[in-house]
Formats: structure tokens, C-alpha cells, sequence
């Protein structure tokens, strides 16, 4: 198991926000797996790893594709926003999963600005479609 206290040093005296790789091995920490082992897991290539810490050692803050940003943070949970960042976006934006749910979202916002009456109006035209 990494010990994240080695990399504590190197970020100690230049970093003073937490950026991906931070984040990166807390979240494998937390689920007491290894970096290279979440990596694997999660359907990465496993030269990732390796990347990543070789650049965060110089300086760098590495990021993940944003395919593999999906892929990480299926796997430990989280949104991406939150892997990349450390931060969670309060209700983050649902994105519709096709073009049907799309116009449902549409129909429902507009349902919920009509006068109840024009709502009944609508609710009984459809049902005698």
C-alpha cells in the first residue's frame, strides 16, 4: 500500500490547493486499494499511474483524459468534478441520457410554469391521443 505520506513532502512546500493527484491518492487511500491496482480496476492503461506521479514529482499537475476522468471516478464513486478538483458542484447538472429524456426535462419545466387549469387543458388533449 503507497504511503501517502511520502508524497505529502514533495507537495508540502509548492502546492497550496488540492489538484487531481492529491485527490487521486486519497480516494485510493480511503478505499485502501492501490494506485496502480484503481488504475487496472478502473480500465486505465496502467503507465497512467506512473505518468501522472512522475509529472506531479516535477512540479506538474497531471490530469486524466476525460474518458478516464469518467472511468476513475465511476470507480471510487465520486464525480468527476470532485476527482479533478477535491470540490462537489452542489446539484450538478443531470445530463438527459437521450434525446426522449431531453423533451421530457423540456415538457416538465414548461408543465410546471402553466396555470393549473392549462395543465388539465394539455393532460386530457394527450390522453386522447
Amino acid at each position: 500500500m503507497l504511503n501517502l505520506l511520502n508524497f505529502g513532502n514533495l507537495h508540502k512546500n509548492r502546492r497550496l490547493s488540492i489538484c487531481f493527484f492529491d485527490n487521486f491518492l486519497a480516494l485510493c487511500d480511503s478505499k485502501n486499494v492501490a494506485p496502480t491496482k484503481a488504475v487496472i480496476d478502473a480500465g486505465l492503461p496502467k503507465s497512467s499511474w506512473s505518468y501522472w506521479k512522475k509529472k506531479y514529482e516535477q512540479g506538474e499537475d497531471p490530469k486524466p483524459s476525460s474518458d478516464n476522468a469518467s472511468r476513475l471516478a465511476k470507480y471510487f464513486g465520486v464525480t468527476v468534478d470532485y476527482l479533478l478538483t477535491g470540490n462537489q458542484k452542489e446539484n450538478p447538472p443531470q445530463q438527459p441520457q437521450s434525446e426522449v429524456d431531453a423533451a421530457l426535462e423540456r415538457i416538465r419545466k414548461k408543465l410546471e410554469s402553466m396555470p393549473k387549469e392549462q395543465r388539465e387543458a394539455l393532460m386530457n388533449l394527450i390522453e386522447k391521443m
